[in-house]
């Protein structure tokens, strides 16, 4: 990502939508190109009934990022319905471009 995070932060998130132009050849079909980012820092402790503290064990913390994507046809945009021979090409499109934000991430 873009974006340099000062690492005492916590909870993050980040959602952006950029849209583009289908290259499939349909006219006038958009992309929404939706991504949330996420970062979370997980802790885990064993209670117990028996220590002084009531907590005998603590794991490493372990540092997460969650990607979630919505890659998907604009709608309003290019013909409806679709072109049937079109899908073929539409399904990869929609999955190279959620590869390639997982992958590069958001320019913005």
């Amino acid at each position: 990502m873009p974006i340099k995070i000062n690492e005492k932060s916590s909870d993050l998130i980040y959602q952006i939508n950029v849209a583009a132009g289908s290259k499939t050849g349909i006219d006038g079909l958009m992309l929404n190109r939706l991504s949330k980012w996420s970062a979370t820092v997980l802790r885990s402790l064993e209670l117990s009934m028996g220590a002084p503290t009531g907590v005998s064990a603590r794991a490493p913390e372990i540092v997460a990022i969650r990607l979630e994507l919505d890659v998907n046809t604009m709608p309003g945009t290019g013909p409806s319905p679709l072109p049937r021979q079109r899908m073929h090409d539409l399904f990869h499109e929609l999955m190279s471009e959620a590869e390639k934000l997982a992958a590069d991430g958001v320019e913005v």
